[in-house]
């Protein structure tokens, strides 16, 4: 018993004795490196025992930046280590991503707009999930030429036009730059994908079209438009499709410029949501297809 005591003791002193001896592992600050860090006195940071001193926006532009080597010399000074967070993993965590659903719903992030086609629970290889499906058999085998219109009206519209924060949705998060005005702003690009998929019959057959995307903008003016074939659906050799859905089709790429989309917005204030008529419309060529969703997803997203 004695043995354990004294174990416990010395163990409890040894504690004592190590948590007095103990600095901070980091000191996290987080600032524009570019803001006159470079001369910052660390005094204090030396008061408080921390060792390391962490600043975004600047590690991309490490190796060829005088002002953030002045900075790490600065911090070397001072016994202090430094971490810089790289541009791009910020500028990516500001991604975002709707998801719009086809079929008939009560969600926000819907279509108002439903022609043709029904809504039905798709089982394929172990996905279940609810869509919107088209049936060439509805329409007695032959194609339409123009295509029907079945999707139109989303709901949540105003996305990439208006915004609450001071950030505009028409550009992409700023990052600062070394030289006056200190931020660069880039036009946006919104990256449109419905999530479809086509019978295997279809995908390997004589090339048709599937379904048209219409891209309306903020004052109701279509700026794009695309047509997605089912030689799409295959892979980039043309002899791979297994029936499965997909957002991303080869060959195609599905994308408006924000300033595009927003043509006629005046400002990104939430007021002028009653104004905005960006649209997504689908279209459809009368060949079987089931529809599960649409994304819109940022540059950075």
């Amino acid at each position: 018993m004695k043995t354990i005591l004294l174990l416990i003791t010395t163990l409890l002193l040894s504690i004592q004795v190590n948590s007095q001896t103990k600095t901070f592992k980091t000191g996290m600050t987080g600032a524009y490196f570019h803001y006159g860090f470079s001369n910052t006195k660390w005094n204090w940071y030396e008061d408080l025992h921390m060792n390391t001193w962490s600043s975004f926006y600047a590690g991309n532009n490490y190796p060829n930046n005088l002002k953030i080597n002045e900075l790490i010399d600065s911090l070397h000074r001072s016994g202090m280590e430094g971490y810089f967070e790289p541009d791009t993993l910020r500028w990516a965590g500001y991604g975002r991503e709707q998801i719009i659903q086809a079929e008939i719903s009560s969600d926000r992030f819907r279509y108002d707009g439903h022609s043709l086609g029904l809504d039905t629970t798709d089982n394929w290889m172990g996905e279940t999930q609810r869509v919107r499906y088209f049936n060439a058999a509805t329409t007695q085998g032959v194609p339409f030429d123009p295509p029907s219109r079945v999707l139109d009206s989303v709901y949540e519209n105003s996305f990439q036009s208006l915004s609450g924060l001071a950030d505009d949705p028409l550009y992409e998060i700023p990052l600062p730059i070394n030289v006056p005005p200190y931020v660069q702003k880039v036009i946006n690009t919104y990256y449109v994908k419905p999530r479809m998929r086509i019978s295997t019959q279809d995908a390997f057959g004589s090339t048709k079209n599937v379904a048209k995307v219409v891209i309306k903008a903020f004052n109701g003016d279509v700026v794009s438009e695309f047509i997605i074939r089912t030689n799409n659906f295959r892979d980039f050799i043309g002899s791979s499709y297994n029936g499965e859905y997909i957002e991303d089709y080869f060959f195609l790429n599905l994308f408006v410029r924000a300033d595009s989309l927003n043509r006629g917005r005046t400002s990104h204030d939430p007021a002028l949501i009653s104004s905005c008529k960006v649209d997504y419309e689908i279209y459809w060529y009368g060949e079987v297809m089931c529809m599960d969703r649409l994304s819109e997803s940022q540059g950075s997203g």
